[in-house]
């Protein structure tokens, strides 16, 4: 049936690939317009400040160097009264142009217990108050099921559940909660757990189409739970507190005061792993994310996750950096060490010092939070004390790997040679009719 069809319909993906270039061509050449115009403010800003002494402007300071505005883009910045506990990027329901087109939020719990649903350009959604100062938390990365774990105190673990809709009639203040007049939002508790452990990590995780929430605690214990909170696992991984949590697919990313390694999901001991341990880790986007670096001291420790399956050792090198960082984030451009308010960019594989940037006004210790979404833009939250900023991190086209094949478009050009090397060979397969048979 094949060989029957037009090779015109098998180059049907090339066109709509073509048509996605343009497409993306077109968007890069705004992006390139609003950049100039960043760099023209910048620039006005610097002489205002040396002429007349202002510094409250713009969240950019006049140091910047202006190259970096091409990939590090402001889209909000708030200061509160209250200072902020923990924040977290949350996927959002897209409404019609209701919301921020990337369909994203962020949620910032507050030492005073009061929790906000904000777009990521800083626009209140909904106001909560918890009673409670929240600890950990963390996101589901779907908006058909939209939920958020909260911990307080040592063990206390509540997962709440997200309704999103377009509004029917003027909103005003709800019983629970303040909420934006833009949409209907609905936040309620769905569960309550008190775990006997305290608790010291929380990630969401998704294997085979099972959701779970996973906690790290104190004496080096993981707990896996469903997403309506009830016990299913707790291994111990004997190896001290464990301190951060990652995943990439079904892959899941132990860091402990002692080792960081990938999960066995099969007798839950970390394989092969690197024993050096971080208080933050990142994965890597620039190598299909098997790359993970931790942040120790002075030091970012490479570990690759590919050589866990070869039973190869997965530490593999050590680098020296300037400075300490309190966290530690990758993209395909730059790994961000970001310490003290300030936000310093390292080449991302020679680790050598690209820039920093000075993000908040107080030099305070704070802490980050990122998003990346499927085309790979990355979007990071930092907050201090008291100040909250968002940045939307546009990666360069020309960064990843030839060899990437995480990449649509190779997927796509390797499919449309495998159709017509079959369709060629189909054709020459066919038995030719004579003219003699074909006029008998």
């Amino acid at each position: 049936m094949l060989a029957k069809r037009s090779p015109f319909l098998l180059i049907l993906p090339l066109i709509f690939y073509s048509s996605s270039v343009s497409s993306s061509e077109l968007l890069s050449e705004d992006i390139n317009s609003l950049f100039s115009d960043l760099q023209i403010y910048s620039k006005a800003r610097e002489l205002l400040i040396k002429n007349e002494g202002r510094d409250l402007l713009t969240l950019l300071p006049s140091t910047l160097d202006l190259s970096s505005l091409v990939k590090f883009v402001p889209k909000s910045q708030f200061f509160s009264e209250p200072s902020i506990s923990v924040t977290n990027f949350i996927t959002l329901k897209p409404l019609n142009n209701l919301l921020h087109p990337s369909n994203l939020g962020v949620l910032f719990a507050y030492k005073n217990g009061i929790l906000e649903l904000r777009e990521v350009i800083g626009t209140l959604l909904y106001k909560l108050d918890l009673g409670y100062e929240a600890k950990l938390l963390a996101t589901t990365n779907s908006y058909d099921d939209i939920k958020f774990a909260v911990i307080s105190g040592k063990s206390h673990l509540q997962i709440f559940s997200v309704i999103i809709d377009k509004p029917s009639k003027p909103l005003t203040i709800e019983e629970m909660g303040l909420q934006s007049t833009k949409v209907l939002i609905s936040i309620y508790k769905e569960s309550e757990i008190e775990l006997e452990e305290e608790l010291t990590s929380l990630m969401f995780y998704i294997r085979s189409g099972k959701k779970y929430w996973i906690t790290g605690d104190v004496n080096g214990g993981l707990t896996f739970m469903s997403l309506n909170g009830v016990k299913e696992i707790h291994p111990l991984l004997n190896l001290g507190p464990v301190l951060a949590l990652d995943r990439f697919g079904p892959q899941i990313i132990v860091s402990t005061t002692k080792a960081t390694g990938v999960l066995n999901m099969n007798n839950y001991e970390l394989q092969n792993p690197c024993f050096v341990g971080g208080s933050s880790m990142t994965l890597d986007a620039l190598n299909m994310s098997s790359i993970v670096h931790v942040s120790y001291e002075n030091e970012v420790h490479v570990l690759d996750t590919r050589t866990v399956s070869a039973e190869q050792f997965m530490c593999k090198e050590i680098k020296k950096i300037s400075r300490q960082a309190e966290r530690i984030i990758s993209t395909k451009d730059s790994i961000i060490l970001w310490n003290l308010g300030t936000a310093t960019f390292l080449h991302p594989t020679k680790y050598e010092y690209i820039n920093e940037i000075e993000i908040c006004k107080k030099k305070e210790s704070g802490n980050m939070s990122t998003f990346r979404n499927a085309a790979g833009t990355v979007f990071i939250v930092f907050h201090c004390s008291n100040e909250a900023y968002v940045y939307e991190y546009v990666q360069s086209k020309n960064s990843s790997s030839m060899n990437d094949f995480s990449s649509v478009r190779y997927i796509v050009v390797i499919l449309i040679v495998l159709a017509l090397g079959y369709w060629q060979y189909t054709k020459a397969r066919k038995p030719k009719v004579s003219k003699e048979k074909k006029n008998n």
